[in-house]
């Protein structure tokens, strides 16, 4: 299943339902339609009778306010779930208590003031709250007020240099590395990677990162013909014979993206346009993996450790990871040979150990005293956490009652409150 835009652009997104695409019962299902609340997609067949979406490019904007309501609205969601916060906006009086005015120069044709606002301060600047008044405007004191930001450019503006040019398509006469294998109708080399080589399984980024470290990409398949070849390379390294349950491997699948509603996603930017998703499909695991005996896929979590395929293009030169000393980024804290970083916005667990993966760093793991009183003091000097939690990277796997750390190290410290159950180890 290749599917294009009838208006040429490339596919670079996809936001498929579970299970789809998959020409149900032997349909010929071969245009996308909506489906669902969350306006995912589902392949059904063209002569199915439908309403119809239709798109042009637009007319260029002529700079005046227009559906502020809607931005109101998108500002909402930026700042929703962030209780006890508030962020500036660009509207000010300074020059004249009482009339506002936008640091932009825009009409002032909108507004959105909390209860008793606007109140006349002397050099008043605008803020909006979160919490139960999220998204409502206040009056407080330009000078002497400290608040978050909320920035904002325009579409054809751009804040960083143009992006570099897209990769070349690999050539077939192209050679592959050393121990990598390719058929002569694809553009990629191959090799996979297990415990029995490297006497250790991976999580999905450690994997990730290793495939990178060496030139290459956690595999992605573009269809059949692929996943046919990589399904040979790998009964050729284990035998067609033995029995493959339950051996999995990393493919470069994913939804660790917040910012991707849970859209599936290849890491190395090939648009997903074939999947193959066995029978059991888990929402709230973020990663994929192939099984080895009939190469479908299965969700599970990221932290899960697993061996892994590696994907290079055709005339590439596999890279040797580069050992060096390194040095702390100013964001990050050193202490007893470990950095840190603290991110003050509230979120789940999960989503935290997201935005640390981002960092190719965990939540943090706690092994002794003095690393703990080093935490409390670094957490004590940051404003506004009095009564907050923070986040560590101890949990329960899959809610088994046995603790573990997310960073893989030893449980060999404990530090909890007086009403709280010591953890079990695995």
């Amino acid at each position: 299943m290749d599917f294009q835009w009838t208006d040429h652009t490339p596919v670079i997104f996809t936001y498929w339902h579970p299970f789809e695409p998959n020409n149900f019962r032997n349909t010929q299902e071969d245009c996308v339609s909506i489906w669902g609340a969350e306006g995912r997609w589902d392949d059904s067949p063209c002569n199915l009778t439908l309403p119809s979406i239709c798109k042009k490019l637009g007319t260029k904007n002529d700079g005046k306010p227009q559906h502020q309501d809607c931005k109101q609205a998108f500002a909402n969601s930026l700042v929703f779930g962030r209780s006890g916060d508030s962020f500036w906006i660009g509207l000010y009086d300074k020059a004249s208590p009482g009339s506002f005015h936008w640091l932009s120069g825009d009409e002032v044709s909108f507004t959105n003031w909390n209860r008793d606002q606007p109140v006349t301060v002397h050099g008043g600047c605008v803020s909006m709250a979160t919490g139960s008044e999220t998204g409502l405007w206040e009056v407080r004191e330009c000078a002497s007020s400290k608040a978050k930001f909320i920035c904002r450019q325009n579409q054809d503006t751009s804040l960083s240099p143009e992006p570099p040019a897209p990769q070349p398509t690999p050539s077939l006469s192209g050679s592959c590395p050393s121990g990598w294998k390719s058929d002569s109708n694809l553009r990629y080399c191959y090799k996979v990677f297990h415990s029995s080589q490297l006497e250790q399984k991976l999580s999905w980024l450690q994997a990730h990162l290793y495939c990178r470290k060496h030139g290459a990409n956690l595999l992605s398949i573009s269809g059949p013909d692929e996943e046919h070849f990589v399904l040979q390379v790998l009964h050729e390294a284990f035998g067609e014979s033995e029995d493959h349950e339950q051996h999995w491997f990393w493919i470069g699948l994913n939804r660790r993206n917040p910012m991707d509603n849970g859209s599936w996603k290849w890491s190395d930017g090939l648009a997903l346009t074939y999947q193959n998703f066995g029978r059991y499909y888990y929402n709230i695991r973020q990663c994929a993996a192939a099984d080895l005996g009939t190469m479908t896929w299965l969700a599970m979590h990221c932290d899960s450790e697993l061996d892994w395929i590696c994907k290079i293009p055709r005339g590439s030169v596999e890279q040797e990871p580069e050992v060096s000393e390194g040095t702390s980024s100013p964001e990050w804290i050193t202490f007893q040979e470990a950095d840190y970083k603290f991110f003050d916005h509230r979120t789940t667990w999960d989503q935290a150990q997201r935005i640390c993966s981002w960092f190719d760093s965990s939540l943090a793991s706690v092994h002794s005293a003095e690393e703990e009183a080093f935490l409390a003091n670094t957490l004590r000097k940051m404003p506004k956490v009095e009564g907050d939690n923070w986040w560590l990277g101890l949990h329960t796997y899959e809610n088994d009652g046995r603790f573990r750390w997310s960073d893989h190290s030893v449980l060999n410290y404990v530090s909890l409150g007086p009403w709280e159950a010591t953890p079990t180890q695995p």
